[in-house]
């Protein structure tokens, strides 16, 4: 079984409060505790990274609004912060993905190593927007790291102003395919402020071209969360399965077991 995630922290979140929670991963984990010490708001927090690719918004959206998810005891802020390191097995079809010039100043293939994800959800009239977002590998080269490096919104207010002063000067510096994109430096990728603030940068820059946000995305897809079975009379698992379900794994409701 290989492991996904290496860390999680989240803070802000739930039961989480300013100091948060820091969990190293193995591959099984097992969590013990009473009731109210936060064993399902760690899988609600689970549940924003699977969102990602469609709309990290969307499970807060289903339970109630932004209000029941942020902590509320002392020192309360509107912000989330969730910061993950997630495993990445680069193998060649990532260098393949990176083009042929990558390729050859990193070799035949990318280290194997981890990916740390970062994410700020904030409140916007009432809604959930992302402030801050990056993605950044850990243990790799300094040509690796720039090549796998995204940051939305820029790091720093000197790097944003030469950005949109070369936005407004010149249109090669946007991405032909992704308007919002903007190249800051080699190497790495620097996101103008015309992204939508409701969505993760999964949700609609993951593609081959973007390595390191495409490995986030599939892994985030992958996930699944088995909770809240109902086993009553008009339970869905308890209905006959459609011969059209799926058989590759377990849907989250049970219907197709």
């Amino acid at each position: 079984m290989k492991k996904l995630f290496h860390g999680l922290k989240f803070s802000g979140l739930l039961s989480f409060g300013p100091a948060g929670i820091d969990l190293p991963m193995e591959r099984l984990n097992v969590l013990i505790g009473p009731n109210g010490s936060g064993k399902s708001n760690l899988l609600e927090a689970v549940s924003l990274l699977h969102a990602a690719p469609r709309g990290i918004t969307e499970p807060i959206s289903r339970s109630g609004g932004v209000r029941e998810w942020t902590w509320k005891g002392e020192e309360a802020s509107a912000s989330i912060a969730m910061d993950v390191t997630v495993g990445f097995l680069a193998g060649p079809m990532m260098s393949r993905a990176l083009g042929e010039r990558n390729k050859q100043s990193m070799g035949d293939c990318l280290p194997d190593g981890m990916l740390r994800h970062r994410l700020t959800l904030d409140t916007r009239d009432g809604r959930v927007i992302v402030t801050d977002e990056r993605v950044e590998p850990l243990n790799t080269s300094s040509n690796t790291h720039d090549e796998m490096a995204y940051y939305r919104p820029p790091r720093n207010e000197k790097v944003a102003a030469e950005l949109n002063r070369a936005a407004l000067e010149s249109k090669e510096v946007r991405s032909p395919i992704f308007p919002q994109l903007i190249h800051g430096r080699e190497g790495a990728l620097e996101f103008a402020s015309s992204y939508r603030p409701d969505e993760s940068l999964l949700s609609f820059y993951a593609s081959p071209g973007f390595p390191a946000l495409w490995h986030l995305r599939e892994q985030y897809s992958r996930i699944r969360l088995y909770r809240n079975w109902s086993f009553g009379p008009d339970a869905k698992l308890r209905r006959p399965c459609s011969a059209h379900a799926r058989s590759d794994f377990l849907d989250e409701g049970g219907e197709n077991l």
